[in-house]
């Protein structure tokens, strides 16, 4: 099982602090933020459940964005999240992931994107109150779309606040298409 925590520096104890600099061979600034991830070790799948994992539309959409001139736009609760999800049982069964898979992945994703804080947004917007960070996230970080296939993004009052914030909500085959690639 993955277990993340997610520290501002600012708000970090001085002796945490002091030991997370030491282990860096740095000096951490204020308005960074400082993850910390643990592992429990388990045997990865193999054969097809790990090959069908690879080729989905999800995991396309997201080499093209990350391969070209896009960018992918994600926070550290985001990371987090994501996270806690590839650990779960029937996750870890179809991609084959094993914890340093799963920590790799994750410190690659925060490379590849710009990272940002998510903005507030207008609570009961979203039925699922935890859906919340996406769509901040992608208002602070002015994206033009969220790839996601959680249906609740798709009621029409979600969809209005993303259109007037020029936010176009699109599921990973959709974005596909409309990045031209062919899914």
């Amino acid at each position: 099982m993955l277990s993340v925590l997610i520290h501002k520096v600012s708000e970090m104890k001085p002796q945490m602090r002091a030991a997370v600099e030491a282990e860096l061979g740095r000096s951490l600034r204020d308005d960074e933020e400082v993850s910390i991830m643990a592992f429990e070790p388990h045997p990865a799948p193999t054969g097809e459940s790990r090959r069908d994992a690879a080729l989905g539309p999800a995991r396309r959409a997201l080499v093209h964005v990350t391969g070209g001139p896009d960018v992918l736009i994600l926070s550290p609760h985001l990371l987090q999240e994501l996270g806690r999800v590839l650990v779960y049982p029937k996750l870890l069964e179809r991609s084959g992931l094993t914890p340093v898979d799963i920590a790799e992945y994750l410190e690659c994703l925060a490379r590849a994107s710009t990272l940002v804080n998510p903005l507030p947004v207008p609570r009961d917007l979203l039925r699922d109150p935890s859906d919340e960070p996406v769509l901040g996230t992608a208002l602070a970080g002015q994206a033009d779309v969220i790839c996601t296939r959680d249906a609740d993004f798709f009621d029409e009052k979600v969809l209005g606040f993303g259109r007037t914030n020029g936010i176009r909500i699109l599921t990973d085959v959709e974005l596909l298409h409309a990045l031209g690639v062919r899914s």
